[in-house]
């Protein structure tokens, strides 16, 4: 049975260095990452935005 995160908690995936870079150095995510990673990305995206008002110019 999987349970699914309520959508205010935040997004999270697991990369690993030696699936997910070629050589160390060139960032390729498996496919299956994909949509996880665009939704952690929405999400850093939203709270820089929603922070900075906060921020000293």
């Amino acid at each position: 049975m999987s349970v699914a995160a309520p959508p205010s908690a935040p997004a999270q995936i697991v990369l690993s260095l030696i699936t997910g870079f070629e050589n160390y150095t060139v960032f390729k995510p498996n496919p299956h990452h994909a949509e996880s990673l665009g939704t952690l990305l929405d999400q850093v995206v939203a709270w820089s935005k929603a922070l900075k008002t906060l921020r000293v110019s």
